[in-house]
C-alpha cells in the first residue's frame, strides 16, 4: 500500500464547546486525515510552540471540514443576519478560538493512540488518555490535569 492511501482517509471527531453544559456538552463535528499527521508535523508541532501561524499552517492539512459558522458582516462590520460555513483554510483556522482548537488537536491526536494494553484503563473507559502534543498555550488539556 502506498503512503498516499494511509493519508486519504477521513475521520470523524466530535468536539464538545467549551463552557457549555458538562451533563450534556453543545459538540462540533471535525472531519480531517489522520493519515495526514506524521511523525514530521508531530515534530513541528513541537517546534511551533506558541507560534500560532505554524499551528495553523500545520493544521490546514489535516482538517477536511467541520460544523462551524461564522456570522456574516456588511461593509460596516455589522451582521446582515446571514451565516457561512467556515473552511478549514488558514485564514478561517485563524478565526476559531484556541481553546476550542486546544479540544480539537487533543481528540485529533488521541484518537491516533493506539488502545492501552489490557489491564492499564481501570477506569473501564476504551479512550486513551493524555496528549501527544503541546497545545499551542503551552497548557495541559483537561485530561492530563485530572488524570
Amino acid at each position: 500500500m502506498k503512503v498516499t492511501a494511509l493519508r486519504g482517509r477521513v475521520q470523524r471527531v466530535y468536539v464538545p464547546v467549551p463552557g457549555t453544559s458538562e451533563e450534556e456538552p453543545e459538540k462540533i463535528w471535525v472531519d480531517f486525515k489522520p493519515g495526514m499527521f506524521t511523525l514530521e508535523i508531530a515534530e513541528k508541532i513541537n517546534e511551533a510552540g506558541a507560534d500560532t501561524t505554524a499551528m495553523v499552517n500545520l493544521l490546514e492539512p489535516l482538517l477536511v471540514a467541520w460544523d462551524i459558522e461564522d456570522e456574516v458582516l456588511d461593509n460596516y462590520g455589522n451582521p446582515t443576519g446571514e451565516v457561512r460555513q467556515l473552511t478549514t483554510k488558514a485564514a478561517d483556522i485563524k478565526k476559531v478560538p484556541v481553546i476550542f482548537l486546544s479540544a480539537m488537536i487533543d481528540l485529533m491526536t488521541g484518537n491516533m493512540r493506539p488502545p492501552p494494553a489490557s489491564g492499564d484503563n481501570s477506569a473501564g473507559s476504551s479512550q486513551p488518555t493524555g496528549s501527544l502534543v503541546p497545545f499551542p498555550s503551552g497548557t495541559a488539556s483537561a485530561e492530563q490535569q485530572s488524570g
